[in-house]
């Protein structure tokens, strides 16, 4: 299980430190994951990309990107990585130990459906967010986001 975490804590900073502008074929490599371009979901400013893995010796089993079109004056978009947490068992307190105090962004009272606590960090002119699900009772980082889109 040690190995396991080295080897996702390697992966979330290599996510985290990705290269600018993003590319799918980077993304793709870090998280191995293919990613197919999602033309329904996609929209004037962002075109969308998605990959989903139900291995369980996946690290990650979902990934998007919403890449920003050139005539968008977003840099670099959103990247939403879903962990495999029956694999990778990090929690709140390893993220904190990782990158200190964050800003803490409690659950949407609207969300009604596995609602979540955000830890996130001011990182490269964007943000990244952990998502931690409140119902989990062991409170597994779920889903990491960075957001390069302001």
């Amino acid at each position: 299980m040690m190995n396991e975490s080295k080897n996702i804590s390697i992966q979330i900073m290599n996510l985290i430190n990705i290269s600018r502008p993003i590319s799918v074929s980077e993304l793709e490599k870090i998280t191995g994951l293919q990613l197919i371009k999602a033309s329904e979901q996609s929209d004037a400013s962002f075109h969308h990309y998605e990959g989903k893995n139900t291995s369980p010796n996946a690290d990650f089993s979902h990934v998007e990107f919403r890449q920003p079109n050139q005539k968008n004056s977003t840099k670099d978009g959103i990247v939403i990585a879903t962990i495999n947490t029956s694999k990778h068992k990090l929690t709140e307190s390893i993220i904190i130990q990782k990158f200190d105090l964050p800003e803490f962004t409690p659950p949407d009272p609207r969300q009604q459906h596995n609602p979540m606590n955000y830890l996130s960090y001011p990182h490269n002119d964007g943000e990244i967010s952990f998502a931690v699900p409140t119902s989990d009772e062991n409170k597994w980082l779920k889903k990491i986001i960075i957001d390069y889109s302001e």
